[in-house]
């Protein structure tokens, strides 16, 4: 459910984990929040993002609008996000249309590679640049998907080495069926050096609920502990639709 987020060619990961997620994210307090809504069916699904921009005070948010397409399977999973891509500013609004696409590769029950890219087309919309940035990672599934050991690193054409990608990792303990604790750590374009600035820990927790449906809370704070993000999700199960 959380794939059009993340890597489309999740859809074809789980094809019976059908539903609908939300997510809302209280950002610094001075910023507007960021909205993700998404609704899936079988290889098929459809999201609303809408989250600020930081770096220009004309420009108040963007907003896509995706309909995600996946085929593969368990092993093999390719997937595309196609979206239209709304710029809110305080004169107009403008359109622009861009994609992105993933692979999920699983060898072996225990362990997924994927890959990720983001604004494949590098659209440009007035005077703001869409980046394309890459994406990859792993997974480790253990005793039974208990515990989880995760990675991934990314980064954009502008980027030399691997030292100045973007690292985060994590570790999940799942102790009972869909109840989740999960923490981990980003490290923005490799500069651990300079720690305040370039270090940031999150922690998930997942707790289930009647019928399937699933609530998270996420917070993430900087390398001096100030907070700087809260979220709030929800996963709701639908039984998938046979045509």
């Amino acid at each position: 459910m959380t794939a059009m987020m993340r890597n489309p060619a999740g859809l074809s990961i789980f094809p019976n984990d059908d539903g609908a997620f939300f997510n809302y994210n209280f950002l610094k307090a001075s910023n507007p929040e960021e909205i993700n809504f998404a609704l899936t069916m079988k290889n098929l699904a459809f999201a609303v993002q809408q989250f600020p921009i930081d770096d220009d005070a004309a420009l108040s948010s963007i907003r896509s609008y995706k309909l995600g397409l996946s085929v593969g399977g368990k092993v093999l999973s390719i997937g595309t996000s196609n979206k239209i891509v709304e710029l809110q500013s305080s004169i107009e609004n403008k359109w622009v249309f861009s994609f992105d696409a993933g692979v999920i590769f699983q060898p072996a029950p225990f362990l997924s590679i994927a890959a990720h890219v983001r604004d494949l087309n590098e659209p440009v919309l007035e005077d703001y640049q869409f980046r394309r940035e890459f994406s990859s990672g792993f997974g480790l599934r253990l005793l039974n998907n208990r515990f989880k050991i995760l990675a991934e690193a990314a980064w954009d054409d502008n980027t030399r080495n691997f030292e100045q990608s973007r690292l985060k990792a994590g570790l999940s303990i799942m102790p009972i069926q869909n109840f989740e604790i999960l923490v981990g750590g980003i490290i923005k374009n490799g500069l651990i050096d300079v720690v305040a600035k370039n270090e940031e820990f999150y922690a998930i927790l997942q707790i289930p609920f009647w019928g399937g449906i699933r609530i998270l809370a996420t917070a993430r704070m900087d390398g001096q502990k100030e907070f700087l993000r809260y979220s709030a999700s929800s996963l709701i199960p639908l039984k998938t639709i046979a045509f």
